[in-house]
């Protein structure tokens, strides 16, 4: 909680020079060109290349001596071709009513459906081909397997009555080796943090230097400036 009240604060004595930067990047990487930074069709090298050129133009130090860049490798399940869903006959949109499990296998065929409890449905003739589950919201994630059933889940808001029945035509490809990046580079930040406390404005310079690599997950250490 104390992370993320620091980063909200610090975030609004941005000038407004920087927030037009910052919604520039945010701009470009969630453009179609990127497709959402993915592993089809060269999203993720896309966002890639944008971002070392922002990277050299502010002079960051690469991690790798003279590139930001190390190849690697991974499986990972991926949908480049049909993602079909029909709901009671309705084709739907995928990412806006539907998504489906990540780990979802090539698939087509239609089901009817029974209701298992207030959000879950089950295929009626028990064969467990599929399931569908209804959400509040939709998050798409990523998968290194592939495996059956098909999980399909429908966003709740969309679909107010039972469901009776699903068709899906969908095309996985399991890639077992799929060809990817690194990227790295150690960043000099210098943060200014002003706090408001019992009508006193403590102003905490803090200097750090950090190893940023992606695509892993990275939480920038701005707890160290701790009041």
């Amino acid at each position: 909680m104390r992370l993320f009240f620091l980063l909200l604060f610090a975030s609004s004595l941005l000038n407004a020079q920087d927030l037009d930067y910052t919604r520039d990047v945010i701009k470009f990487l969630t453009s179609k060109k990127c497709l959402g930074r993915g592993y089809v069709k060269d999203g993720q090298k896309h966002a890639t290349n944008f971002i070392v050129k922002e990277l050299e133009k502010s002079k960051a130090k690469p991690l790798f001596t003279s590139t930001f860049l190390q190849p690697y490798s991974h499986q990972v399940n991926t949908f480049p071709k049909k993602v079909e869903v029909k709901v009671n006959g309705k084709k739907l949109i995928p990412g806006r009513d539907f998504i489906i499990d990540p780990n979802c296998e090539t698939i087509k065929g239609k089901w009817e459906l029974e209701k298992k409890d207030s959000v879950n449905y089950v295929c009626k003739d028990k064969s467990k081909a599929c399931s569908v589950k209804l959400v509040k919201k939709l998050t798409h994630s990523v998968s290194l397997f592939h495996m059956k059933p098909a999980k399909i889940e429908l966003l709740r808001l969309r679909f107010p009555n039972d469901i009776k029945d699903i068709e899906l035509d969908i095309e996985s490809v399991f890639i077992e080796d799929f060809k990817t990046i690194i990227l790295a580079l150690l960043l000099r930040v210098k943060i200014t943090i002003r706090w408001l406390y019992l009508r006193r404005i403590t102003i905490i310079w803090e200097r750090w230097e950090r190893t940023v690599i992606f695509p892993e997950p990275m939480i920038m250490p701005v707890e160290q400036a701790w009041f």
